[in-house]
């Protein structure tokens, strides 16, 4: 390591590891993992870089399938993809939206009014054939 313990045993306790192959393995990924970042940065690609290239796909023209990948991807580097709260007993954002909604009272503008219902007559025509309808009904159930 550049500063610090470079002991192998040392590094596997304080690791927790179990063998002194794994803490060379680990230090090798690591090493590639430092390379592939400063390759990255070396080609301008950085955060913010992959930030806005995510959002320009999500406000350009794409289909609404590449749009909605390209949120998902955006919710799940900021955490917001795991809906499992087994380890953690806080509250999602969800059920806290939830229940901020539920709490605050219903707001609406409605004012009483009374009102008078005319209903139209009934055209001659429409009145025969509702009293025609009647009588078959009355002949056929009897009522």
């Amino acid at each position: 390591m550049k500063d610090g313990e470079t002991d192998p045993n040392v590094l596997r306790k304080l690791a927790g590891l179990s063998k002194i192959s794994e803490v060379h393995r680990t230090l090798d990924k690591m090493g590639i993992r430092e390379d592939y970042h400063e390759a990255l940065l070396g080609a301008g690609i950085d955060m913010n870089y992959i930030v806005k290239g995510l959002k320009d796909i999500v406000d350009g023209g794409g289909t609404d399938k590449v749009k909605l990948s390209s949120l998902q991807t955006l919710m799940k580097s900021l955490g917001l993809d795991k809906y499992d709260s087994s380890d953690d007993t806080s509250k999602g954002w969800e059920e806290l939206i939830r229940e901020r909604a539920e709490s605050e009272p219903k707001r609406l503008n409605a004012q009483e009014v009374d009102y008078e219902i005319i209903e139209p007559e009934t055209p001659a025509d429409e009145a025969e054939r509702i009293a025609s309808n009647k009588k078959l009904s009355e002949d056929l159930y009897g009522e």
